[in-house]
């Protein structure tokens, strides 16, 4: 464990606190990664994989706030709330209600579009260029729909991928299967999305781990920051209870979820909540699809890989209730029995459950806020191992003062500060500029 100062001190070891470190130290700058648990846990572990340009639709739209307001008490749900009182939540889902206008849910997709667009490019340059051996395939990826209600739900995304030159080919049901024979004979159609891809996420941060061994970085896990320290303003060092004190020139917070609670202490507001995902990693099912698959209407996702398999999705906010919801789980295996000829495979089932870092308006906080030195890359929501790389590369660009790749005005951390917190305040500040 080296104790020397340094350029820039990453705090937190997921996904893209690893890929920040990648692309800061091929920028020139000395790095250091702090992780309080193991090196890519979390969400970077358990989450389905999916590289998805395709996925840039805002969640704080108008549609889908009423979609949340039915299935406050809909048990069945793919999303659930909790009833118990909590006020941080409170305040999250007034902050997301006033997010939830038509003009700002275009604004999102833009931002999103932008980020995830980039990070697809430079996620296959990474993999193809450090030889990562992570199971990434770059077939494409299929919306599955049973219903033709479904297929018209997908005309809105169909544009706004058009929009953003993201290609989407609609399929017929009996294309699909000629396609996947893994689905049933039964779906509606779906659309092709050929510029996603997928990857084994828990590979390819070990893969990458090892990448950052190799160049040298210092990587330090078993270490929870407590205080980063500021001298005259600035960021002098990082302290951790378990590790003692780590002198740094700048500091990188990475710390998903968890982000808010130092972001605080700096002075800077970022409202995160944990919404929770759930998986199921399992062997390759026969027949086991070829490509991965989002089932429209269960809003859940298939991944298969060369060794193995994973259903998942949900949404759940409870807090930091991290316990396996039986009920949930089953909810995954029922949804994919819908759509699959083999839902899992027999045998061994890993089960997973973890936290996925929710901001108010969708779209990450990426930038400097607070005393000098300190930058943030928290807050991707759904999409964090899509974004990663983008991620990685635009807070380096940020580190060392040069143009950016893309515009990052969309992702700045401050804006929490000023945006409205309530559909009652977002109306009085309308009717004050009107």
């Amino acid at each position: 464990m080296n104790k020397e100062r340094v350029d820039v001190t990453i705090i937190g070891g997921g996904v893209i606190g690893l890929c920040c470190a990648y692309f800061a130290h091929r920028a020139g700058l000395t790095v250091r990664v702090l992780e309080r648990d193991t090196f890519g846990a979390g969400a970077s572990f358990g989450n389905m994989g999916l590289i998805t340009p395709s996925h840039a639709d805002a969640l704080c739209s108008t549609e889908n706030l009423r979609q949340g307001l039915r299935s406050i008490f809909n048990a069945k749900a793919p999303l659930k709330f909790s009833l118990k009182p909590n006020a941080a939540l409170f305040g999250w889902m007034n902050r997301f209600s006033a997010q939830c206008t038509d003009e700002r849910a275009e604004e999102v997709f833009r931002a999103k579009a932008a980020l995830l667009k980039a990070s697809r490019v430079l996620t296959e340059k990474l993999i193809r260029l450090e030889k990562l051996d992570c199971g990434y395939s770059d077939k494409g990826v299929l919306l599955v729909c049973r219903t033709d209600e479904g297929m018209e739900e997908t005309e809105s995304l169909i544009a706004h991928c058009r929009e953003a030159g993201v290609p989407a080919e609609i399929r017929t049901g009996k294309q699909l299967i000629e396609m996947e024979p893994a689905l049933k004979d039964d779906m509606a159609g779906g659309l092709f999305f050929p510029d996603d891809a997928l990857l084994r996420p828990d590979q390819f941060c070990n893969e990458l781990e090892s990448v950052l061994l190799t160049k040298g970085i210092d990587l330090v896990d078993s270490c929870d920051v407590a205080v980063v320290h500021t001298e005259a303003g600035a960021v002098d060092s990082v302290y951790s209870k378990t590790k003692g004190l780590f002198p740094t020139k700048s500091v990188v917070i990475c710390t998903g979820v968890h982000a808010g609670g130092l972001a605080k202490s700096l002075g800077v507001t970022i409202p995160l909540q944990p919404g929770k995902g759930y998986s199921l990693t399992t062997g390759r099912p026969n027949p086991c699809p070829q490509h991965g698959l989002i089932l429209h209407e269960r809003s859940m996702a298939v991944t298969p890989w060369e060794d193995g398999y994973r259903i998942g999705g949900t949404m759940e906010f409870a807090g930091f209730d991290s316990h396996l919801n039986g009920a949930r789980l089953e909810m995954l295996v029922d949804g994919a029995m819908e759509y699959l000829v083999e839902a899992l495979a027999p045998g061994a089932q890993q089960k997973w459950a973890g936290f996925r870092p929710m901001t108010p308006d969708d779209l990450p906080a990426i930038g400097p806020a607070g005393p000098k030195g300190v930058f943030f890359a928290c807050g991707h929501n759904m999409l964090g191992m899509s974004m990663a790389a983008a991620t990685g590369r635009l807070v380096t660009e940020m580190l060392k003062g040069k143009k950016p790749h893309i515009d990052p005005r969309p992702y700045d951390p401050r804006r929490f500060a000023t945006q409205p917190t309530s559909i009652a305040q977002r109306w009085w500040r309308e009717r004050k500029s009107a």
